[in-house]
């Protein structure tokens, strides 16, 4: 009976060994399963991100080009309507003169 009892503990000894073990494998490999999902999801995020900022990086580009066409637009036409102010300045003058020369 004695030895009975004493190859049971040694058997609960060997088994919580056991238990020990595997407890501490299943968490080594819960961690590494833990740090790929963690990877992987880093991976995604940081490709949408990417995506995210080339879209708006177009967008914005995009809405540059339009308001630099504007712009560009409105300068050239008002550019055009200065040199024809200019150029009636200039033409009713020279008509003024040639209108005091046949006066005088």
């Amino acid at each position: 009976e004695i030895r009975r009892l004493i190859a049971r503990r040694h058997a609960e000894s060997r088994m919580w060994g056991l238990i020990t073990i595997q407890a501490f494998f299943r968490r080594w490999l819960a961690e590494l399963y833990r740090c790929e999902a963690i990877y992987a999801a880093i991976l995604i995020q940081s490709n949408f991100r990417g995506w995210a900022v080339r879209d708006n990086l177009e967008d914005e580009h995009y809405c540059a080009i339009q308001i630099q066409r504007v712009a560009r637009g409105y300068l050239a036409t008002m550019s055009v309507y200065e040199e024809l102010y200019n150029i009636t300045v200039i033409q009713s003058l020279v008509r003024r003169r040639f209108a005091y020369k046949e006066v005088a």
